[in-house]
This record gives C-alpha cells, sequence and structure tokens, in this order.
C-alpha cells in the first residue's frame, strides 16, 4: 500500500474519532478506516478515554483493521483497538 493511501485512511480514521470525542458518550462510531463504517461500539467512557489517552490508537470493530498501517494492540469480542504505524503517526497525532 502507498504512503499516500495510508494517510487518507488514517485521515479517515482521525474524522470519526472527532466525532467520538465531541459525541460519544457510551456508544461510539467504528473509528476504522472506511469512512462509511457506522458500527456502534458501546463503551464504558472511562475505558475509551483511556483508549485515547496514545492519539495514535483508535476504537474498531474486530477485523475493521489495515495491518499494513496499524497493529492491533487490544481484541475483545465486540470492540479493538489499533495503534498507527509510524509513518502515520504525523496524520493522526494532535
Amino acid at each position: 500500500m502507498d504512503q499516500e493511501r495510508k494517510e487518507r485512511l488514517a485521515r479517515n480514521e482521525a474524522h470519526a474519532r472527532d466525532l467520538n470525542e465531541r459525541f460519544g458518550l457510551g456508544r461510539f462510531v467504528c473509528e476504522c478506516s472506511d469512512i462509511d463504517c457506522m458500527q456502534v461500539i458501546r463503551l464504558p467512557l472511562e475505558v475509551y478515554r483511556s483508549i485515547r489517552a496514545d492519539d495514535r490508537r483508535f476504537l474498531v470493530v474486530p477485523g475493521h483493521t489495515v495491518p499494513e498501517m496499524e497493529d492491533v494492540v487490544v481484541e475483545r469480542s465486540k470492540w479493538a483497538v489499533v495503534r498507527k504505524h509510524d509513518d502515520v503517526a504525523h496524520v493522526v497525532e494532535t
């Protein structure tokens, strides 16, 4: 996968994260790279905040990962946490 595509996908994920930070109160939109994904993940706000303590981590539905640009760091039955690789970190870090 080329760098331009990786960065575009990372921007899609950052957009979903922005929505969750504004409106998520226990129900969060999957922060995967698919701009059309609107799957909802139920999660306590405190858990979401702990995930978001690292700008490179994102909350996704299991299987909504792109191994070329992120690693799965936690996986549960209904949600997973991915962490962006160094080559796209500049896109997602605030």
